[in-house]
């Protein structure tokens, strides 16, 4: 009942791509949008996910194609995660 979409439920995915362990995930334009906790909280959901599949060792997401231009790094680690939570 208290819990809230990590990633709006706007976003949609438009493709992914996993090329020597890093998997590209690109979502629609609405994904850039998010910044601060909001693009935090969505990265590392994803990142949690799907780091648990098999042969991926890193994510990168990207929207419409593009990289999220404010984000301080591209590519994240499940380990990424933990330290973005202390």
């Amino acid at each position: 009942e208290d819990l809230s979409r990590a990633i709006p439920s706007s976003v949609t995915l438009r493709g992914t791509t996993l090329e020597n362990g890093l998997l590209t995930v690109d979502l629609s334009s609405r994904y850039a949008s998010l910044s601060g906790i909001d693009l935090t909280l969505a990265d590392y959901s994803i990142v949690q996910t799907l780091s648990q599949v098999e042969g991926v060792e890193a994510v990168t997401i990207t929207a419409e194609g593009e990289p999220i231009p404010y984000r301080d790094h591209q590519r994240l680690t499940a380990a990424d995660a933990w330290i973005a939570t202390e």
